[in-house]
């Protein structure tokens, strides 16, 4: 594994290129932070670096297929790996959102019970108090 700096001096690319290249395709999933450093994988290094040999015509799904089809460059377990660690990042993302969003609709729903609630008159009389104009003049 190599850093993102590391790899752009190695290929003569600038570090904002690969990471605009990073954020434009599927190779972001290649990429992982350690102590706050992104760091890039083989298969990632090597698609940066086919990407930035080839034409720039060719779209990154081909050479992510050739680089899958070469036995030599890439085990089908490391990219099983790969997957499945990527699927639980993932699960845990959803997992996180939906807990988000339960909350917002608790918070709503609750919000809306106490607008909905109605106020009761301040400062008003009871019903027995109230008299009418001609009521205040003569006791009954």
């Amino acid at each position: 594994m190599k850093t993102i700096k590391e790899l752009s001096e190695s290929i003569g690319i600038s570090k904002v290129s690969i990471y605009k290249l990073l954020k434009r395709n599927d190779i972001k999933g290649h990429v992982f932070k350690k102590d706050n450093v992104s760091m890039i994988d083989e298969t990632g290094e090597q698609l940066i670096k086919n990407y930035y040999s080839r034409e720039q015509g060719e779209s990154i799904n081909d050479i992510v297929n050739d680089i899958i089809n070469d036995d030599s460059q890439v085990k089908s377990s490391d990219i099983i790996s790969l997957l499945q660690e990527q699927l639980r990042e993932k699960d845990g993302q959803i997992n996180a959102l939906l807990n988000i969003v339960t909350n917002q609709q608790k918070l709503q729903a609750t919000q809306y019970i106490v607008d909905n609630q109605p106020i009761p008159p301040t400062g008003m009389k009871s019903d027995k108090s109230k008299k009418t104009f001609f009521g205040k003049f003569f006791k009954k």
